[in-house]
């Protein structure tokens, strides 16, 4: 039988809203465990006034919860700028969270750093750190250019792949504005330049980049 979540050191907690009551029931049931609190929410509106009254830290929403949508409650609370604010900072306790959960694990030491630093921006500007320039590991500085490469390279459910020139602008406009590692991007082009083949997977090839 699941604990209840009165008898939980509670850190954090999760609402749920969903219409069905056998489904809400199984969601709490499958999601409550040590560490973390379920509330529950019959509809969207019914979400807000809990939102209105003690925050959660998560909201797991079903698409159609009643009158309002749960693409509408999604909406509601991005519009509202004490959400907005609360979502963009524990957007950006991910880098901290994924480093920690491999901390345990020698073998991936290189990797964690990797995974800690993989929003810090060339000039200093990103999180979770701050770190500038040098200070942010070349390993996270070679993937923050290769995950670029990939994101505008790869077709996603809702835009084609861009075409290999049309990449080069945007890890160019990235290193204008502060983003990259300018040595890093200009190694990246050289690659591509002396193996080609590698700049025609994921999408058009496009021409081949000039030296």
């Amino acid at each position: 039988m699941p604990q209840s979540s009165q008898s939980l050191a509670i850190t954090g907690t999760l609402l749920v809203v969903e219409d069905d009551p056998e489904v809400r029931s199984l969601l709490t049931d499958a999601l409550l465990s040590p560490g973390h609190a379920v509330r529950t929410a019959g509809s969207a509106e019914a979400a807000l006034g809990i939102l209105e009254q003690t925050p959660p830290d998560l909201v797991l929403t079903d698409v159609h919860v009643g009158a309002m949508s749960g693409v509408e409650l999604c909406a509601a609370i991005k519009a509202d700028p004490r959400w907005a604010c609360d979502e963009r900072r524990q957007v950006n306790r991910h880098s901290g969270v994924g480093a920690d959960l491999v901390r345990g694990l020698r073998t991936l030491d290189d990797v964690r750093a990797i995974i800690r630093y993989h929003h810090e921006r060339w000039d200093g500007s990103g999180y979770p750190d701050g770190l500038r320039g040098e200070s942010i590991p070349l390993g996270t500085r070679i993937m923050a250019v290769v995950d670029v490469y990939d994101a505008v390279r790869t077709a996603g459910p809702y835009k084609p792949p861009l075409s290999l020139p049309k990449t080069l602008d945007v890890l160019a406009a990235e290193t204008d504005r502060g983003a990259r590692d300018p040595r890093v991007v200009t190694a990246f082009r050289e690659v591509l330049r002396v193996r080609p083949e590698l700049g025609a997977d994921g999408g058009p090839s496009g021409s081949e980049p000039s030296a």
